[in-house]
């Protein structure tokens, strides 16, 4: 399985903390980690179909049905990062989360019809259980093969990303979009530069002085 670029990994995070964000909004819960894989997987089955660039993850059967180790990085990283919550088993999007959101508001303006794949798998899932939601994927076919899922032997590739030379369309994010991206999705940078804005309003950096 090939690693994702910096770009890749960044477009999933934000795409997972809007699919689990439009999902409490619509009255429904991320009941656990995995209802939340498998609606990731439903999605990234609908944009591979249609040859869209938007999720990046690879999944493999396991136990549970389709399992991806971006995913479970992917999740960790943001509740380390604050911008995921946890209450027992459910998943929720943090204050800083959606305040996250809303500052690339425009980024998904610009990408409205990508995430039509995403809108679609939550009206179509949220309110199923995770139990459920894991029993209707197992029987699914492997995309572009008869065989189900259920069928495939453990730890086979069951869904790969789509790969740019191979998109239709793909989700847009600027070089400068990335980089403000990075920054808020890491607390700890974000912390330290709050730290300095402060330094500079309150008069605490102290000058440049030539030594020469």
């Amino acid at each position: 399985m090939e690693q994702r670029t910096e770009r890749e990994i960044l477009t999933d995070r934000l795409l997972m903390l809007f699919m689990i964000d439009q999902t409490q909004r619509k009255g429904y819960k991320i009941t656990g980690k995995v209802k939340l894989m498998k609606m990731i997987f439903q999605a990234q089955t609908k944009m591979v179909k249609d040859k869209v660039k938007a999720f990046n993850y690879s999944f493999y059967r396991w136990d549970f049905g389709p399992m991806s180790n971006g995913v479970m990085k992917d999740l960790d990283c943001m509740l380390n990062n604050d911008l995921l919550e946890k209450h027992g088993t459910f998943i929720f999007a943090s204050d800083r989360g959606r305040e996250l959101l809303k500052q690339f508001s425009g980024l998904f303006k610009k990408n409205q019809k990508i995430l039509e794949h995403v809108n679609k798998t939550i009206n179509e899932f949220a309110p199923y259980s995770g139990k459920a939601i894991k029993e209707v994927t197992y029987g699914l076919p492997l995309l572009f093969r008869k065989k189900l899922i259920r069928y495939v032997k453990p730890s086979d590739e069951i869904l790969a990303r789509v790969k740019r030379d191979n998109a239709r369309s793909w989700f847009l994010l600027d070089d400068d979009s990335e980089e403000t991206l990075s920054l808020l999705m890491d607390k700890k940078a974000c912390e330290a530069l709050d730290r300095g804005i402060a330094d500079a309003k309150a008069g605490k950096i102290q000058k440049y002085q030539s030594i020469s």
